[in-house]
């Protein structure tokens, strides 16, 4: 019998993290996922809000070492919303915009951005010739985001970072360890 086990908790700077442990058949916790949380919110003045990103960060683990991990932003333009509906669901043009950024680890002190998606659309996947040039997915879809992406994660001090923007502007990090172990 499978067992899932949740420890959550809220960092300083506004990040929510919930640790998951998934426990098989009394074999012990080898298998874990965090889950980081950030939600960005861009107003003008004491106005509603412009702009929401609500930015997760989902890193799994087995055996106590970080393995792949996967950067979401679900971005809403609350002016936007309400224009147009199809059963029942808000389709409004540019209000909703839904990304994915998959990281894989090369080796044990590195992680490179291995795919960008826009929805279900895969926007830029990194192939062979984007690795004989030695450039990374952000300079190769060369697209003018307004929040901090990296194409390639290396490891300090046993932590790896991936920057995300929070209110007021300011760039902050989420941070995991490469080897966690319960």
């Amino acid at each position: 019998m499978n067992k899932t086990y949740e420890i959550e908790d809220e960092f300083e700077n506004g990040v929510k993290r919930k640790i998951l442990l998934f426990e098989d058949a009394g074999q012990g916790f080898d298998e874990h996922r965090w889950i980081f949380r950030y939600n960005y919110i861009a107003k003008e003045g004491l106005e509603k809000p412009i702009l929401i990103n609500d930015i997760n960060l989902f890193v799994n683990y087995k055996n106590g070492i970080a393995q792949k991990c996967n950067l979401t932003m679900n971005v809403i333009r609350p002016d936007k919303l309400g224009k147009e509906f199809f059963a029942g669901v808000d389709i409004s043009p540019g209000s909703k915009l839904y990304l994915d950024f998959l990281y894989g680890k090369v080796n044990d002190k590195k992680y490179e951005m291995s795919e960008a998606r826009i929805g279900n659309e895969i926007i830029e996947r990194k192939d062979s010739s984007i690795d004989n040039k030695k450039e990374g997915l952000i300079k190769v879809m060369r697209i003018n985001f307004p929040f901090p992406l990296k194409d390639t994660l290396e490891e300090n001090l046993g932590y790896f970072e991936i920057p995300f923007l929070k209110k007021g502007g300011e760039e902050d990090f989420f941070r995991f360890p490469n080897n966690y172990e319960m």
